[in-house]
């Protein structure tokens, strides 16, 4: 099977060699301009990344499969082309889960052991001491048992802390180093916890999942951390509930940057990143680039993608 590829992202020559090399005797075509894509996609096979693709899938003639540089599939899937597409479309799962982990831990470190509020005080010119918290003496539920999850389960466990995975269908893994509970029963555990992390997609299901009901069951001194989705969290809900939890770290929001007004600019127990749990990378070295690679072979070889997402899920 010989087709065209196009390849949406600023990319180096060893990447597209490598493209190539994956894919004999193909086409592989970089676009850098939305003009290019528009022109592009109409007789393309494969389109790799997400710059100009909802823009430009219109024009799309023969597009069988679309390759995503994101986990996350709610901003693809909120366009109707999108949703509807007769292509398959696969994520870049797995690519980020230790980055992503690796942030989460620092949220909850930073706040567990008052590293924020220190450096407040010491910009005041304070000197203040308190009470901590240490991981071994915490119970965490982390909704979310993909890639993320389970790395951010890892850690926390590494650490002495005991975990407890939240997901839609608990029986899915046999084996599992944490105890693995359904949705229903995480949210009904919630006034257990001391700390809550949220490393969901969002769907229609998990949208607003932590709602004024969810977030008041939050016990006080509780700590929630959330790296994904903005759309998670009921805002104005949280908002209300600042003052008696432990902590708060957000690294999404449901609009980014947020207003100058904004609660999580000001208030002292959130601690506020700038999406960058899944920082920026180099415009010419990106972590997706071995899967890309991967993935092409396979198509090109004619077997499926991996990482391919169901529609109908959101994921």
């Amino acid at each position: 099977m010989i087709g065209k590829v196009v390849v949406s992202y600023p990319c180096d020559v060893t990447h597209l060699a490598n493209l190539q090399a994956c894919a004999p005797g193909w086409q592989i075509v970089p676009v850098s301009s939305e003009q290019q894509a528009l022109r592009e996609f109409e007789d393309a096979d494969v389109v790799l990344g997400n710059p100009h693709f909802i823009q430009a899938l219109p024009f799309a003639r023969r597009l069988k499969w679309m390759q995503s540089n994101s986990v996350g599939m709610d901003l693809l899937l909120s366009s109707e082309r999108v949703r509807t597409g007769d292509f398959l479309i696969s994520n870049a799962r797995g690519v980020y889960d230790n980055e992503l982990a690796d942030h989460t831990l620092a949220m909850i470190l930073s706040l567990l052991r008052g590293i924020t509020a220190s450096e407040r005080n010491r910009l005041a010119g304070l000197w203040h001491r308190r009470a901590l918290v240490s991981i071994e003496d915490t119970h965490t539920l982390v909704f979310g048992y993909g890639g993320v999850g389970r790395e951010v389960c890892r850690r926390l466990r590494l650490m002495g802390g005991r975990v407890t995975a939240v997901r839609r269908q608990p029986d899915v893994d046999a084996v599992s180093e944490v105890p693995i509970i359904g949705l229903n029963e995480g949210l009904a555990r919630l006034p257990q916890a001391d700390i809550v992390v949220l490393a969901l997609p969002l769907t229609a299901e998990t949208e607003n999942l932590f709602d004024r009901k969810n977030i008041a069951a939050l016990p006080t001194g509780c700590f929630l951390i959330n790296v994904s989705r903005g759309g998670l969290i009921d805002e104005q809900a949280l908002e209300s509930a600042l003052d008696r939890l432990g902590g708060v770290g957000l690294d999404c929001l449901r609009e980014e940057p947020p207003p100058s007004g904004h609660w999580a600019w000001r208030h002292p127990g959130v601690l506020l990143t700038p999406h960058v749990g899944r920082a920026p990378e180099s415009p010419t070295c990106r972590r997706f680039y071995s899967l890309f690679e991967h993935n092409l072979g396979r198509w090109a070889s004619g077997q499926s993608p991996v990482n391919l997402i169901d529609r109908t899920l959101g994921y």
